[in-house]
């Protein structure tokens, strides 16, 4: 019995340590790539929000450069855009493609431009916001939380202290999209863009 008791919290001590460098065991991952930065100390603390965005729905995300993003697998690739044309899709913020699983364009020089003051928190809003587009595959918004198509001046209050949260229907589809990009086929690629609106 004793022995019995060692072996067992020996092993709650081993995943301990390790669901504190990757997250708890057996948690879906995914790997989001994106372009490097002059602004690497703000990118890197809006990754840190949106990795803290994920944890609370149980799902992990390892942040990589482009330059080494992984060939294999389901990596999800983010560009900053910093010269967006004004004629592309005016009043977003950034865009994904859903339907082709992996691409998103942040229109870096608008959300500067718009939120001075809160970029990181806004960032890290729009990140969560794309990434779930991928995840969930398909091209659809929420009437409320994170995956609303517009934030009010509600939505906004509530990401400037970090509480916007995302609606119980979209955790669910987001589930399901991470179980489809690890067992099930590709969808068809498609260049249909599925974008969140300014602030």
């Amino acid at each position: 019995m004793h022995i019995l008791g060692l072996i067992t919290m020996t092993a709650i001590t081993a995943a301990t340590a390790l669901a504190g460098e990757t997250g708890p065991v057996g948690e879906p991952r995914v790997t989001v790539c994106m372009d490097p930065s002059s602004d690497g100390r703000e990118i890197r603390a809006a990754q840190r929000l949106a990795s803290k965005m994920f944890a609370r729905i149980h799902v992990g995300v390892d942040w990589q450069e482009l330059g080494s993003c992984p060939v294999a697998g389901n990596a999800l690739q983010v560009t900053l855009s910093y010269n967006t044309p004004e004629h592309q899709l005016p009043g977003a913020m950034a865009y994904a493609l859903p339907y082709e699983g992996s691409h998103i364009v942040v229109f870096y020089d608008r959300l500067r431009k718009s939120d001075p003051n809160q970029v990181t928190c806004s960032l890290a809003y729009i990140l969560v916001h794309e990434v779930t587009h991928i995840l969930e595959g398909i091209t659809r918004h929420s009437t409320r939380g994170i995956m609303k198509a517009q934030w009010d001046r509600e939505d906004r209050f509530e990401i400037a202290i970090g509480r916007l949260e995302f609606a119980p229907e979209d955790i669910d589809l987001i589930y399901r999209g991470l179980d489809r990009r690890e067992f099930g086929p590709t969808l068809a690629a498609s260049r249909i863009p599925v974008s969140v609106a300014a602030q």
